[in-house]
């Protein structure tokens, strides 16, 4: 990946108003298409959440497998890793000790931002 696509480094589909607000995880991969470009594409190197998201989905539509799925059983168990990383670590019985935050109060931009169903009690927490 050479982060060259032209995509933002990041869409907030929990904050766009109309037809690209997304707090469903099959919708916003529904919706990726109809992310803008805010550069040519190769003219600017730039990380972007959304080319993961997209080749994730690309993986999860050849492989017929979650992502976490696909990753653990090809990636992390021929490589002998007992400890995965997965979209929600809590969830996997990882222990929040163990887990290295991005973001403080969890991905919540610092408690600014709330999203509606979303519960604490799969969020990892700390200090970034």
């Amino acid at each position: 990946m050479t982060h060259t696509s032209g995509f933002p480094a990041e869409f907030q589909f929990f904050k766009k108003k109309g037809e690209c607000y997304s707090q469903n995880r099959e919708k916003t991969i529904g919706l990726l298409d109809n992310v803008p470009l805010s550069y040519g594409v190769e003219e600017k190197q730039v990380y972007s959440d959304i080319g993961f998201m997209i080749a994730g989905a690309v993986v999860e539509a050849i492989t017929n497998q979650s992502l976490d799925s696909y990753v653990e059983e090809n990636i992390y168990k021929p490589l002998g890793i007992e400890t995965v990383i997965t979209y929600e670590p809590l969830k996997h019985n990882i222990d929040q000790q163990d887990i290295a935050c991005t973001e403080c109060m969890g991905n919540t931009r610092g408690g600014s931002i709330y999203f509606r169903g979303y519960s604490d009690l799969y969020a990892a927490r700390g200090s970034a």
